[in-house]
Parts: structure tokens; C-alpha cells; sequence
């Protein structure tokens, strides 16, 4: 599953566009609607328009943190630019694991 969060419906038409062979995974939603949905369905991606409201922007990145398995990909649309979080998790037993990582 797929959220996309934005309260831009032309940016999400867009943004869904470009995934139109996974379309039957997206979830439209704007921002208020997307910060109690994402703990209980718990999405494997998570697209954020960077440009939303800020205090529910940092609600957001703060609960997909926690969700281990959660990729979170962040489009700012006024600089062209893309950021992803990757949240997967590991535990650190010696400090080669660091560079395995990279």
C-alpha cells in the first residue's frame, strides 16, 4: 500500500500519473487524513508533499519513523527535489555492521 499525501490535487494527479501501474496500491489523502491512518494501516511507502502544513509534516515523519518497515519518500515541488527515508531497522552487534549498512 501507498499513501500519497498532499494537499495539491494537481501535484497528487501527477505524482499518481507517474505510479499508474501500481494506481490499484494508492491511497490519495490529504494531510489531516493521513497522520491517524498511518499507524493503523501502516503503508509500505509514504509520499509526502513537503510543501503541507509543517506542524502535521513533522507529526508525519515522526509517526513513520516508528513504523519499521515504512519507506518514506519526501517531494519538495518548489526545488524539484526528492529525499527518502528508509526506517528498516537492524541491530548493531559490532561496528562493521555500520559499513554494511552503507
Amino acid at each position: 500500500m501507498i499513501f500519497m499525501v498532499s494537499e495539491n490535487p494537481l501535484f497528487r494527479e501527477i505524482i499518481l500519473e507517474s505510479l499508474a501501474q501500481l494506481k490499484d496500491q494508492c491511497i490519495e489523502l490529504e494531510p489531516d487524513q493521513a497522520l491517524p491512518l498511518l499507524c493503523e494501516m501502516q503503508p509500505e511507502i509514504i509520499i509526502i508533499d513537503k510543501s503541507i502544513n509543517p506542524l502535521i509534516y513533522e507529526g508525519l515523519l515522526r509517526e513513520a519513523r516508528e513504523l519499521a518497515k515504512t519507506r518514506t519518500i519526501i517531494v519538495n515541488p518548489q526545488d524539484d527535489e526528492m529525499l527518502l527515508l528508509d526506517t528498516r531497522r537492524t541491530t548493531l552487534k559490532k561496528i562493521e555492521d555500520i559499513m554494511e549498512a552503507i
